[in-house]
């Protein structure tokens, strides 16, 4: 699964990594090392009108039918295998509103022993996670936006930690997940395995959605012997 994330890179870097269109206006991005749901995610669609943009979107699905704008129990993370079933996600599913979720890395916790880890790309690039994004409400002033990440069974190196992992796209299967190139989204959403992933023990504080430094996601250091 998928409950807390990071993104603390440079709102030019992003934009030229993702490929964004140049109308795309600048976000006011706070870095933050742990992101929780509730709080805004940045994500990545695909607009008619200007091509690939990106916004906040508050984490935790809201469906557009909703009576109110809040989530209604745990939506941050959406089962690849339910998308199509259950009634918070399908209409975003059927209405392909489907987006990228950017991260830098995030965070699970181990099931044996719940100790934190981190989970980032080799490359130091940011990560593309599969998402889904809704919007509720009837006029621009009173529009909220939200996303959930897509969660897919873990493959091998990965389901050491946990046996769900948020879907990583590459970056030659965006077009297909936006949707501007043809291809099936369904078939990508395959087991992730820990090819060209990194993972690092850290320290317990990051279990606390108070704290946000990047100390969080430092390395925890290595036992000392005598």
């Amino acid at each position: 699964m998928c409950g807390r994330a990071r993104l603390s890179s440079d709102w030019d870097q992003i934009k030229k990594k993702m490929y964004l269109s140049s109308q795309t206006p600048a976000l006011n991005i706070q870095p933050s090392w742990n992101i929780a749901p509730t709080q805004d995610m940045l994500v990545v669609a695909t607009r008619k009108d200007i091509g690939r943009a990106a916004r906040l979107a508050h984490w935790g699905m809201i469906p557009g039918w909703a009576a109110e704008p809040k989530a209604m129990g745990a939506t941050f993370n959406a089962k690849c295998e339910t998308l199509a079933e259950k009634a918070t996600f399908r209409e975003a599913w059927a209405k392909k509103r489907r987006c990228l979720v950017v991260v830098d890395g995030y965070y699970e916790w181990r099931k044996t022993d719940k100790a934190p880890f981190t989970i980032a790309r080799t490359d130091g690039q940011v990560m593309a996670l599969a998402g889904l994004w809704d919007r509720w409400g009837k006029t621009e002033g009173e529009f909220v936006y939200s996303c959930t990440v897509v969660t897919v069974p873990a493959g091998p190196g990965m389901d050491t930690l946990h046996d769900r992992a948020p879907l990583i796209l590459n970056e030659q299967d965006w077009a297909v997940w936006l949707g501007e190139s043809a291809g099936d989204p369904a078939a990508l959403m395959q087991p992730v395995s820990a090819e060209g992933l990194d993972r690092w023990e850290v320290g317990k504080a990051v279990g606390n959605v108070r704290n946000n430094s990047p100390d969080l996601a430092e390395r925890l250091p290595e036992a000392l012997f005598a």
